[in-house]
């Protein structure tokens, strides 16, 4: 590796030139922090493969660099490579105001859908695939180490440019070199499936750089509420226990359930420990720990659902949520900073997230999409023909297990019909089966017995599930290729799975990575046709928002067919995908359900 360190705008020009005039370069930053919104870029690198150039910021103007930058990233047909390329994207977009929508490629993609069970980090890929031990990240690790006591007060800012900078310009280097080791691998196994992941890459960058709108005052007092609402349930527990304790140690919770009121313990832990967890908590029948319940929820959702909003949103009220589709191995989407895939459906909480006074905001729902996958690869009859006709299809399960009409199923029934469907796709054991069905049920519980017989009973009136199921777990344990035993979709994907401890797991692997995967191309098809405004992922649901001007009814209802179409038209898909369509103008809590 060749290393230019430029110190003035005439080789920074050189550098321009160079790069323009190449198909591709990797691209790395080096930032003050891990928030595109709130932290800065101190030095970028570039690399041709040959050369690493690093341009540390403090040598020039914002307006001089950007200007800069937005020649050497307007071609669009030149190749941007980058591991963790999204990441970078924001930074180049947040520090320097350049825009990027080319050619990407991301090695730790690339590293993802060649095997998802190892580390895809750009170091670690470095050493197995490139055989590369690098010394250039130790430097900087001990630098700070020296310097700062505590390892949350490091500034990478800080650190020595002579030290930096080799640092900075080898993951440039090393990004570009695993892009070619890697791509051809790509090309020969999972070309069409990596082409549209890139794809998706951008539109996350785009929905990631709109962000959500949220109420942060209206945040602030409801944070205010449930501190209180938490501090009143804390004491209802202390109250029964006959003591004061903090609620949230597993030690002290355990001497008080289990020393002190003589709570006979339903599970330990691994290490022998008594458990006070969820699921040890779900088969105690005693008052504290429903009031324990309580509490935990209030703390849960005053932590997740309002807390980390507030701590992460801009100044101008937006979350920048982090979307990943490399996070979950079966490919699914995932979400942090915060989690807005999983905002509780609490219309207190739900309230808060607002839509600005000149657009509407609109969600799709891919409805019951894994049920549609299932019955898509176990081909059962019962299946196909209820999502044919628009019937519920756990009410459907339920009336086919008890041998009663469907309109007489009740609503404990369908839970148990509904959970027993569900607990098949996620790979839930006998074991577990009760306490998964129970998630589902709004009132009553089902015991381990009554589980056991319903599946039994499912088996009989379901066979072609069973054969499914079956024939998974001996493909998982049957198909061996470079790469190890696996499930592959129709998209392409590859799960990868130990074929003796969770070749069991291979069914919800499959349904869940295609599931994802056909989000992925409705996503994909809207970009190339609509552009929408991105706002918001939740596995099988989309947020888009759009002006609330419109020239025509008409044209309302054609933009909603077109987006419907994306997400439903597959022709290799037999079971019809239906989308539900909600929309709001003010906030989430209002939304309204829209019929086309």
């Amino acid at each position: 590796m060749k290393l230019k360190v430029i110190k003035d705008p005439i080789e920074l020009d050189l550098m321009a030139i160079r790069l323009k005039n190449t198909q591709a370069f990797s691209f790395d930053t080096e930032t003050t922090g891990l928030d595109p919104w709130k932290a800065e870029t101190f030095m970028l690198s570039f690399s041709d493969g040959e050369t690493a150039w690093v341009v540390p910021k403090r040598y020039f103007t914002p307006k001089l660099l950007s200007s800069v930058l937005t020649d050497i990233f307007a071609e669009p047909k030149k190749e941007v490579i980058g591991h963790n390329l999204k990441f970078d994207l924001h930074f180049l977009k947040n520090t320097f105001g350049v825009t990027c929508y080319r050619q990407l490629h991301d090695t730790c993609l690339q590293g993802f859908l060649l095997d998802e069970n190892r580390p895809n980090g750009l170091k670690p890929l470095a050493r197995e695939i490139l055989n590369y031990k690098t010394s250039e990240e130790d430097l900087v690790k001990k630098w700070l180490e020296a310097n700062f006591s505590k390892k949350e007060d490091y500034r990478y800012d800080s650190v020595p440019e002579e030290i930096t900078a080799p640092y900075s310009g080898s993951d440039a280097w090393l990004t570009f070199k695993l892009h070619e080791a890697l791509q051809p691998r790509i090309k020969e196994h999972f070309l069409d499936l990596y082409n549209n992941e890139r794809q998706v890459l951008g539109i996350l960058y785009k929905m990631e750089q709109n962000g959500l709108k949220v109420d942060v005052p209206y945040l602030q007092e409801l944070a205010l509420t449930y501190e209180l609402k938490a501090t009143e349930q804390m004491k209802a527990v202390w109250k029964i226990a006959g003591e004061e304790f903090d609620v949230n140690s597993n030690d002290q919770l355990s001497r008080i359930l289990f020393t002190k009121l003589g709570i006979p313990c339903p599970i330990f832990t691994a290490k022998g420990n008594q458990s006070t967890a969820e699921e040890a908590l779900n088969l105690i029948d005693h008052p504290i720990v429903e009031a324990l319940k309580k509490y935990r929820e209030t703390a849960h959702d005053l932590s997740t659902s309002i807390k980390s909003p507030l701590e992460l949103v801009d100044k101008n009220g937006y979350l920048h949520s982090d979307y990943s589709i490399n996070r979950a191995k079966t490919g699914r989407f995932s979400c942090s900073r915060p989690n807005n895939q999983n905002v509780k459906k609490d219309p207190a909480i739900k309230r808060a997230y607002i839509v600005e006074p000149d657009e509407e905001a609109w969600l799709f729902d891919q409805s019951q999409i894994e049920m549609v996958g299932f019955a898509q690869y176990s081909k059962d009859v019962k299946m196909l023909k209820a999502l044919e006709n628009n019937v519920d299809l756990h009410a459907m399960t339920a009336a086919t297990v008890y041998e009663k009409p469907i309109e007489n199923v009740t609503k404990q029934e369908r839970a148990i019909g509904k959970g027993t469907n569900f607990a098949i796709v996620y790979g839930c054991g006998d074991r577990k089966l009760a306490s998964f069905i129970n998630n589902y049920m709004t009132e009553g519980r089902i015991s381990d017995q009554e589980a056991a017989i319903f599946k039994n009973r499912y088996k009989a009136k379901f066979p072609a599930v069973t054969s499914f199921t079956q024939r998974v777990i001996y493909a998982v344990k049957q198909n061996r290729a470079p790469w190890g035993h696996f499930v592959r979709n129709q998209f392409g994907r590859v799960r990868r799975l130990d074929p003796i401890n969770k070749a069991y797991t291979g069914v919800n692997h499959l349904i869940q990575g295609w599931a994802a995967d056909l989000m992925k191309h409705g996503m994909v098809r809207l970009e190339k046709s609509l552009g929408p405004l991105w706002r918001q992922n939740i596995h099988d649901a989309i947020r888009i928002d759009h002006s609330k001007q419109w020239n025509t009814p008409e044209q309302k209802k054609e933009w909603l067919m077109e987006v419907s179409k994306c997400l439903t038209d597959f022709p290799e898909v037999e079971p019809n995908i239906k989308v539900t369509i909600e929309t709001f103008n003010t906030n989430w809590a209002d939304a309204v359900e829209v019929k086309l």
